[in-house]
């Protein structure tokens, strides 16, 4: 009996290191839809610079610089459940921003009714949720809305 319970005490015991090595204290953004982006990196992790020149949303982080933003660490997102081919969270002074880039042809009519709604109402719905938004040719934004600097914001992606 003796044997029985030391065996079992170990067992717990080994269980119990295994389940708190596995566990992480990294939250994360409340509102992340995804871990990982098109070449596999994880959130937090850099991005390869070489990778993202001449893309469109290379071109609009360049372009937010040239406008007097600091651009800080970028959370990947799950831009595919929106229909999107690319996209990721953004830090702007400090404050996040999502920016997610759609192919024109696209021929999924999700994504299409949320480039319309984003175009003639000024808002998407996710999840039963509506969302501010704006769209400048194939480029979405979201999450500006309580940004401090809404309005330069606005501005800035309106002139890209």
């Amino acid at each position: 009996m003796k044997k029985v319970l030391t065996v079992l005490l170990m067992v717990l015991l080994g269980s119990a290191v295994l389940i708190a090595g596995c566990g992480s204290n990294d939250q994360g953004p409340a509102n992340d839809l995804g871990d990982q982006n098109q070449n596999g990196t994880q959130n937090g992790d850099p991005v390869d610079e070489e990778n993202t020149d001449n893309e469109p949303l290379a071109d609009l982080l360049g372009h937010f610089e040239q406008h007097g933003f600091t651009v800080g660490e970028e959370t990947l997102k799950d831009y595919s459940m929106l229909g999107a081919v690319d996209g990721f969270g953004i830090e702007l002074d400090g404050e996040d921003v999502e920016f997610y880039l759609f192919d024109p042809a696209t021929d999924d009519p999700d994504a299409q009714q949320l480039l319309e709604d984003a175009r003639t109402k000024g808002t998407i719905t996710m999840w039963e949720i509506t969302f501010p938004a704006l769209i400048n040719g194939d480029i979405l934004m979201i999450n500006h809305d309580e940004h401090s600097k809404q309005e330069d914001i606005e501005t800035t992606f309106n002139s890209f």
